[in-house]
C-alpha cells in the first residue's frame, strides 16, 4: 500500500458523512463536491473512493446516515422510554430532540433535497417513517386515524422544517412552541 493510501485509509466512511453533512450545514444545503469535500477533509479525491463505490454510493450512504441518527435513533429511544400516554411521549420526544440535537441537520438535507431528486425521495421516505411513528402514538393512545395524521405532519413540519418558517428561533424557542402545539391539540 502507497504511503498516500495509507494516510488517506485512515479516514473512515464516517469522517466523510460527517464532513458532508457538516458542509451542507455550512453552506445551506448545496450540492456536495467531492472535490471539495477531499480538500476540506486534506485527503486526497483517491481517499474517496477508497471508501465509496461511486458519488450515488456516497449520497445514498450520507442520507442513510443522515436517517439513523435523526430518525431511527429516536424512535429507538423513544421505545426504550415508558410513557403514559401519546402527549407525554410527544413531550419526551420534543425534549429529546431539542436535547441531543437531533434535528440539526434536517434543514440543510431538505434544502439538498431540492436540488436533487434522489436525495428528495429519501427524505420523503424518511418523513413517512416519522410521521407513522407519531400516528402510531396517537391512535393506540385513542385518536382517530384523521386526527393523527394530521398532528403528526403538523408536528413534523414545525420540528423539522422550522428553519425555513423561522430562520433565527433558537432551539429554546423551539421546544417551548412544539411543547405548546402538544398541551393544546392533545
Amino acid at each position: 500500500m502507497s504511503l498516500a493510501k495509507q494516510k488517506d485509509s485512515r479516514f473512515t466512511k464516517d469522517h466523510w458523512i460527517e464532513k458532508a453533512l457538516e458542509v451542507l450545514s455550512q453552506t445551506g444545503g448545496a450540492k456536495i463536491h467531492i472535490e471539495k469535500l477531499a480538500a476540506k477533509l486534506g485527503v486526497t479525491k483517491g481517499s474517496f473512493y477508497w471508501h465509496f463505490e461511486s458519488r450515488n454510493d456516497f449520497v445514498d450512504q450520507v442520507l442513510d446516515y443522515w436517517d439513523a441518527h435523526s430518525s431511527q435513533s429516536v424512535i429507538e429511544f423513544m421505545r426504550e422510554h415508558e410513557h403514559e400516554n401519546a402527549k407525554n411521549a410527544l413531550t419526551i420526544l420534543t425534549n429529546y430532540l431539542i436535547d441531543q440535537d437531533q434535528i440539526r441537520h434536517d434543514m440543510p438535507v431538505r434544502s439538498w433535497a431540492v436540488q436533487e431528486n434522489r436525495v428528495q425521495t429519501r427524505v420523503e421516505e424518511t418523513d413517512i417513517k416519522r410521521e407513522q411513528y407519531i400516528v402510531s402514538l396517537l391512535t393506540e393512545d385513542g385518536y382517530d386515524e384523521f386526527s393523527a395524521r394530521n398532528f403528526a405532519s403538523i408536528y413534523n413540519c414545525y420540528a423539522r422544517c422550522h428553519g425555513f418558517l423561522l430562520p433565527t428561533i433558537t432551539q429554546e424557542e423551539l421546544r417551548e412552541r412544539l411543547l405548546w402545539l402538544i398541551d393544546k391539540h392533545l
